[in-house]
């Protein structure tokens, strides 16, 4: 199993960041319009007391990642390293990897509705592909879709929420991997949400769940304007990875 650094700890490091989990807009849920098409992203908030201890032991990382020292105890673990790691089983990395040089395998399920009408095509699957990469590229992070765009004709599924009956039906009906493999899925959810992602701290208590949901308009050439350049699934891959919004912990 390989073990990915927490995403914030490796960006805080290099001081770099992917423009998408950065922008001033991040806190567009708290304030948007009610009557806006798009409320944008739909990831639980966490706790106050789960934010200040996860930010205690982001710290903790980040000064041991820094100084070179190993972890304080066997895994070093916070429940928040990418991809779902983190998790205790083993150390966290001394040094920030070079970029690229951490491969995630990528399983992008397509979900359409029951009479075979699909919310994205192949080309933009593809091309969302390529602008995750370029997005993560000066991060250790390299995306590598594994197989083909596999889709599948439900209707529930294709119009699932985050915490709803069919989401977990979904994902797991369809979930492919181990805690270090991103599962995407894209559909068309509603309720003016982009997109929504799951915390690696998530991952030991419900397996399944784990992965990003986006909405298909999102993806580049979408429908979903001005959010169809691919970069919801760049903001909601940052959560799964471990980032949480700026406006969460209150950055200054």
């Amino acid at each position: 199993m390989k073990v990915l650094l927490p995403l914030a700890v490796a960006v805080a490091s290099a001081s770099m960041i992917p423009n998408s989990l950065a922008g001033p807009s991040d806190s567009a849920i708290n304030n948007a319009n009610s009557n806006a098409k798009f409320l944008r992203c739909g990831t639980e908030h966490p706790t106050a007391n789960k934010a200040a201890k996860e930010e205690k032991r982001f710290r903790a990382l980040l000064r041991q990642v820094k100084n070179g020292k190993k972890p304080d105890r066997p895994g070093g673990g916070n429940g928040n390293g990418g991809g779902g790691g983190g998790g205790g089983e083993e150390p966290p990395p001394t040094e920030v990897p070079s970029p690229g040089s951490i491969v995630i395998e990528t399983y992008v399920n397509v979900i359409c509705t029951g009479g075979g009408s699909c919310p994205a095509s192949d080309a933009q699957v593809l091309e969302q592909i390529q602008v995750l990469n370029a997005a993560f590229s000066s991060t250790p992070y390299y995306f590598q879709q594994i197989g083909g765009i596999d889709r599948y004709n439900n209707t529930n599924w294709y119009t699932a929420g985050p915490g709803s009956s069919a989401e977990a039906q979904m994902k797991s009906s369809l979930r492919r991997g181990d805690r270090g493999d991103l599962n995407v899925y894209v559909s068309n959810p509603g309720g003016g949400l982009l997109g929504w992602a799951t915390f690696p701290s998530s991952y030991t208590s419900a397996p399944n769940n784990d992965g990003v949901v986006v909405l298909g308009a999102s993806l580049p050439g979408g429908g979903a304007a001005p959010y169809n350049g691919g970069d919801t699934t760049v903001h909601e891959v940052g959560h799964w990875l471990g980032l949480y919004h700026t406006f969460q912990g209150g950055c200054r």
